[in-house]
């Protein structure tokens, strides 16, 4: 268990006069003119050692690293990891919420606090739901797991499969019908032939299997014919 005090005294000294996080985030935001309102606590409720911002479509979080001084930031838009980043200036932890709150671009937000990051997805997100749909296939299709890589382009070739959002998981690979976080959990899914002969399309919940087949091409095509009619394109946002 961390002691709050001595982490502060330790790592964040200027944050203790002002009372922790949340209010040294705001008097910051004063004293440097930038525009920033709303500044509450995040997962600790104090607000000393964590700060988040919310909106109608997600959350910008600070916490404290316990090891040494760094402010790790976070932030989520509709379901989706957007980006985040570590910096010891709190000044710039301030300029990044600011851009978040004011709904700049990920390239803008960079350009104001440099220390923020995203990848690709993340700005695929942004561009939209066919964008974001996308790119996650088509990192799926390099994926190193040669069975993932083949039915992504296997899948690709086949628009009612290819329009929803692929991910995987414990070595499956699913569909949503959106793009954010929680998924949906409606639509078939596929298992690659670890330890068996074949490709399993199956339903949602494994209780079902529609078909076991030799190649992706084929598992793909049955994964299609399995789909919930007009299931698809997946949109933006949360099941």
């Amino acid at each position: 268990m961390v002691d709050e005090e001595e982490l502060l005294r330790v790592h964040y000294p200027d944050l203790v006069p002002v009372g922790g996080l949340v209010a040294a985030m705001a008097e910051r935001a004063r004293a440097t003119g930038v525009p920033l309102t709303g500044v509450g606590p995040g997962g600790q409720p104090s607000g000393a050692r964590t700060a988040a911002l919310e909106s109608p479509t997600g959350y910008f979080a600070v916490y404290l690293d316990t090891g040494e001084r760094d402010f790790v930031v976070v932030f989520w838009d509709r379901g989706v990891k957007m980006g985040g980043g570590a910096t010891a200036d709190l000044d710039e932890v301030v300029k990044a919420a600011s851009a978040w709150q004011q709904g700049l671009p990920l390239r803008e937000m960079k350009a104001r606090a440099g220390f923020v990051y995203y990848d690709e997805l993340g700005e695929a997100h942004e561009a939209g739901a066919a964008q974001a749909v996308a790119v996650k296939w088509r990192m799926l299709r390099d994926d190193r797991d040669a069975d993932i890589g083949a039915l992504a382009r296997a899948a690709e070739r086949v628009p009612e499969v290819a329009s929803l959002f692929p991910y995987l998981s414990h070595g499956v690979l699913l569909l949503s019908r959106c793009t954010g976080y929680p998924y949906t959990h409606d639509t078939p899914c596929v298992r690659p032939p670890v330890g068996r002969s074949g490709f399993q399309v199956l339903a949602p919940d494994g209780s079902r299997m529609y078909a076991e087949t030799d190649t992706a091409e084929e598992a793909v095509r049955a994964l299609a014919a399995a789909l919930p009619p007009d299931c698809g394109p997946a949109r933006r946002g949360t099941a």
